[in-house]
């Protein structure tokens, strides 16, 4: 990331910015080359230590007020599981904390998404997220690395939208220059509140700037599949759908698409060693064994949140024999507003509404759903395309397992307390995850339960009682209604067990 980042920037003529660096990476040699390629050291962690962390921020507001650019990495790590990470707000605190000291220099922050097709620590990723001590970085791993250099494909870099800090502050908080102490800057009742929104404005849009690539979009429909495994010709054929279908009703205007067809993509990923294809009479099979499936699923992750409303708006088709026009689009945004904490999503509901619109209109077209004077949809019998609609739809299946389980535990087990509630909600998902064969290491993460348990109370599905324990509110009941009839009958039987 550091040497590609820097290495684009100066190929367009601009001056290389300076690089907040994790202290990890200061060893011998690459410490010193690090140090003149721009880079300056940090520790992970500034706790209990308020010299460092004053020392800290009083070199950082140097390098803005002589207008250096300045590098760092919002999530604070490397995401394990290949989906963004929940901002650590340092950095940025610091960053504003620049202006509140009157440094008259405006600041923009540039959301960067960066993608690859192949990352060489996913396997390593996966030991960590069992339990196994991260290693440290040596030179050795840099030598073993570089024995191990062979073509791994493409690494893709999007700039999103600017976001101008100056302006984001004069919008959101008008006043905001009476706080400017140039000797000791305050951090006025606004600060941390603000800090945490811009850290989540930032978020979506590196989200908005996503790069489909096709080891991403491949390992999407393998692992949508029943067996993670399709027919060499159907693998094609889904790829082309999902193209098309992304390309008519984009997630984002920022985002890139492959121009390629379905099968020079997988040709392509096929010949970076990432399937395994296997031949019988009836032509080849492109399957993942185990090892691969967690390795895929990583870069999965990567473009899950472009294809959540898509793969939802499947889901409800498939799972109704018709539903209305209104009712599917109210769920569509029920949902992908319940999710938008977890997958960093930053649609509207009028935008989701718009997107919604132009899926089913692709759909209408391709002759794959079908809309009655009455305003229902429903699917038709083009057998070919509905499996491929079906296998869309099977996209956001372990996400709606999930919720499936918070809102019953809600439901059934209140008044708990938030701690219990997600005890227990990891425990049925651990049990899911054996019974039904899931390998998403995000689907028992404990943290990943606790922002949807989260984002449903922003959102008023539960609430906390006198006694500060958790309760589903009466509008719980809809959205629990709405997620079971999208579950499979196993999945809701192991939660009610």
């Amino acid at each position: 990331d550091y040497l590609l980042l820097t290495y684009i920037i100066l190929q367009e003529g601009l001056v290389i910015p300076r690089i907040a660096a994790g202290i990890n990476l200061n060893f011998w040699p690459a410490g010193s080359i690090f140090r003149k390629g721009g880079a300056f050291f940090m520790r992970r962690s500034f706790a209990a230590n308020r010299l460092y962390s004053t020392i800290f921020r009083e070199y950082l507001g140097l390098l803005f007020k002589r207008g250096y650019s300045v590098k760092y990495y919002t999530e604070g790590g490397r995401s394990r599981t290949g989906r963004l990470l929940a901002p650590k707000t340092g950095m940025l605190a610091m960053t504003l904390q620049s202006l509140l000291r009157g440094m008259d220099r405006p600041l923009t922050l540039v959301p960067v998404y960066l993608g690859y097709e192949h990352v060489m620590e996913v396997g390593t990723y996966h030991k960590e997220l069992s339990g196994s001590e991260k290693k440290s970085e040596s030179i050795f791993g840099v030598l073993k690395a570089i024995k191990s250099l062979r073509n791994y494909g493409n690494g893709y870099v999007n700039f999103g939208k600017p976001i101008n800090i100056n302006d984001y502050l004069n919008r959101q908080v008008p006043d905001w220059k009476d706080a400017i102490d140039p000797i000791d800057p305050q951090k006025p009742n606004w600060f941390t509140p603000t800090v945490n929104d811009m850290a989540h404005q930032l978020m979506l849009s590196i989200n908005q700037c996503a790069a489909i690539n096709g080891v991403a979009l491949v390992a999407l429909a393998l692992h949508a599949s029943e067996n993670k495994a399709l027919s060499k010709s159907d693998l094609e054929k889904q790829l082309d759908f999902m193209l098309d279908i992304q390309r008519q009703a984009s997630f984002s205007e920022q985002m890139t698409i492959p121009t390629e067809s379905g099968a020079e993509i997988l040709a392509h990923v096929i010949s970076l060693n990432k399937v395994t294809v296997c031949e019988d009479s009836f032509g080849s099979i492109i399957s993942l064994d185990r090892s691969a499936s967690l390795e895929m699923r990583y870069y999965r992750n990567n473009i899950l949140h472009t294809y959540a409303l898509i793969a939802l708006v499947c889901k409800l088709l498939t799972n109704h024999s018709k539903i209305n026009h209104e009712q599917l689009v109210e769920q569509v945004i029920s949902l992908l507003n319940t999710l938008k904490d977890d997958l960093f999503l930053w649609q509207t509901p009028e935008q989701i509404h718009i997107q919604v619109e132009q899926v089913l209109t692709l759909l209408d077209a391709k002759g794959i759903a079908t809309q009655t004077n009455a305003q229902f949809w429903s699917l038709t019998d083009n057998t070919e395309q509905l499996s491929q609609i079906n296998l869309l739809a099977e996209c956001m299946d372990e996400s709606l397992q999930r919720l499936a389980i918070i809102s019953s535990l809600a439901t059934r087990l209140a008044p708990i307390s938030k701690r219990d509630l997600e005890e227990k909600v990891v425990a049925i998902a651990k049990r899911l995850s054996v019974l039904n064969n899931i390998t998403a290491p995000e689907f028992i993460d404990k943290k990943a339960q606790a922002t949807l348990i989260n984002t449903m109370r922003s959102l008023d599905y539960i609430k906390v009682d006198d006694d500060g324990l958790l309760v589903a509110t009466s509008t719980m009941s809809q959205l629990k209604s709405t997620v079971t009839n999208l579950v499979s009958i196993e999945v809701l039987q192991s939660i009610a067990r």
